[in-house]
């Protein structure tokens, strides 16, 4: 469903022979178990939500907000929606739909632009974009109506999906632009706290173009935006 960027922990003895030939066998075994997985990913539509997504693309002068989406900002609110909810649906740019997602919260969303092919902003903010890759920007405000403090990033998939295709959300790409127009960057979002900016992800060079995809409960439900 998504790409993002993995981090992880990357005396001088030589390995009993033995060792080493599990260590081949052991190799093989994960080459081909990362290749099937891989097969997988490409045909599975849409993927499933990462189970660690990290926000990517921190900048060295301001690191996002989360490290970590797995540690919500506070625990999840009411299981009761507290505002009138809107039925998963298509609606067009610029229509606000209010959802309840499965960690208790609420919100009021409006998806109001699509820039697709954003390449040159994206760079321009210090960012290597792949070379298989091609940023496309959401533009959206967004509030919390709810009754907790908490994050759409930890409450919500935001995503692009090319027609036909998987998902792309937005641990699968870049943060860029002022720190206080990027989604990625705000710490959390009280009751009636408002953003209005944008998030980027990045897709495959060859996928057509798409439509903007929220969905608040684990992608059981959707609600679309076409652009």
């Amino acid at each position: 469903m998504t790409e993002m960027r993995k981090t992880g922990s990357e005396n001088d003895q030589r390995a009993p022979r033995s060792g080493m030939r599990g260590s081949t066998r052991l190799g093989a075994l994960l080459v081909t178990v990362c290749s099937m997985g891989l097969l997988a990913a490409c045909f599975a539509t849409p993927p499933g939500i990462p189970s660690d997504p990290d926000i990517p693309g921190a900048e060295e002068s301001a690191p996002p907000a989360f490290s970590n989406l797995d540690d919500p900002p506070s625990t999840p609110g009411p299981s009761t929606p507290p505002v009138p909810t809107d039925d998963p649906d298509t609606y067009q740019l610029g229509d606000t739909v209010v959802l309840h997602t499965s960690q208790g919260s609420t919100w009021e969303v409006t998806v109001t632009g699509v820039i697709d092919d954003d390449n040159q902003e994206v760079a321009s903010y210090g960012n290597d974009i792949p070379s298989d890759k091609r940023a496309v920007t959401i533009e959206l405000t967004i509030e919390n109506v709810g009754e907790t403090t908490t994050h759409p990033y930890y409450d919500m998939m935001i995503a692009y999906q090319p027609d036909n295709g998987p998902v792309f959300d937005q641990n699968s790409g870049p943060l860029y632009g002022d720190y206080d127009n990027n989604l990625g960057y705000v710490r959390s979002f009280a009751p009636g706290d408002t953003f209005t900016g944008h998030l980027s992800v990045y897709v495959p060079v060859n996928v057509p173009e798409g439509n903007v995809v929220v969905s608040g409960d684990g992608q059981s439900t959707f609600y679309i935006w076409e652009s």
